[in-house]
């Protein structure tokens, strides 16, 4: 037996000689997955790349032609003015001076389907680069050009050299 006034103080020392590999194989596979992820990230940022440059040489092409059909336009807008003079004076029948006319609306449509698709393709490109949503027009600017597609003459109404012809569809017909 022990005396009162002793005591038994022990340290534990435990070590591992032979662990089997768990050590070695958790490493692995952290490293793995880092390397998983970093080729993940490459892959988004080289699709990102991909995605901006495709809608880029889409609004460029889209740019090309809506320029391509403004040009379309006024050719189309001289070839009908010309028409129109040639017929106020009698060189040219009614259906050939309504052929320019319906071929000025047609490049007019043309045209203006253009440039909407300019601007779709130029929102996707921003939408790709990351820039948030921002109206083109507001409501009010939106409705002016509404009202200035609105006023162009009509065919059959040609404005006034230096004037231009003003017709609204907001306003009552008078009796």
């Amino acid at each position: 037996m022990a005396p009162e006034d002793s005591g038994f103080v022990g340290v534990v020392l435990e070590w591992t000689l032979w662990e089997g590999g768990h050590g070695s194989a958790a490493a692995d596979a952290e490293g793995l997955q880092a390397d998983a992820a970093a080729a993940q990230r490459e892959a988004l940022a080289a699709d990102l790349r991909l995605q901006v440059e495709q809608r880029y040489l889409a609004f460029e092409a889209a740019r090309s032609s809506a320029s391509a059909a403004e040009t379309s336009e006024a050719a189309a807008e001289e070839a009908a003015r010309a028409a129109r003079e040639q017929f106020d004076v009698g060189e040219l029948d009614a259906a050939a001076a309504l052929d320019a006319e319906v071929r000025l609306l047609a490049a007019q449509a043309g045209s203006t389907r253009a440039r909407a698709e300019a601007m779709l393709s130029l929102a996707a490109l921003r939408q790709a680069l990351g820039e948030p949503y921002q109206a083109a027009l507001s409501s009010a600017e939106l409705r002016a050009n509404t009202q200035q597609l609105e006023t162009k003459p009509s065919p059959s109404e040609p404005a006034d050299e230096g004037e231009p012809s003003v017709t609204t569809t907001d306003e009552e017909e008078q009796p």
